[in-house]
């Protein structure tokens, strides 16, 4: 299974997707697992599960905050310097 970073940004969506499709493959061909070995297998998979975020995406986030920062700055020092520039 691969998600992509697009993915990454509505993971929910693309999970409920994927289960309706395994639903929809296996419909009246299985049962379900009982609360216990869903436990173990929780327990066994979570330490493998990594979700990352590409580098880009974080790279863009701080733009962001950064050019917020830049506009907030300019703001307070058009409050602090009354004449204009």
């Amino acid at each position: 299974m691969v998600a992509d970073a697009r993915t990454m940004r509505a993971m929910e969506p693309w999970l409920s997707g994927l289960f309706c499709y395994w639903r929809g493959r296996s419909q009246g061909k299985r049962q379900g697992l009982s609360g216990q070995a869903l436990d173990a297998l929780e327990a066994f998979l979570r330490p493998d599960f990594d979700v990352g975020i590409p580098l880009h995406v974080t790279l863009d986030e701080l733009k962001e905050r950064v050019a917020s920062f830049t506009e907030d700055q300019l703001g307070l020092l058009d409050v602090g310097c009354p004449e204009s520039r």
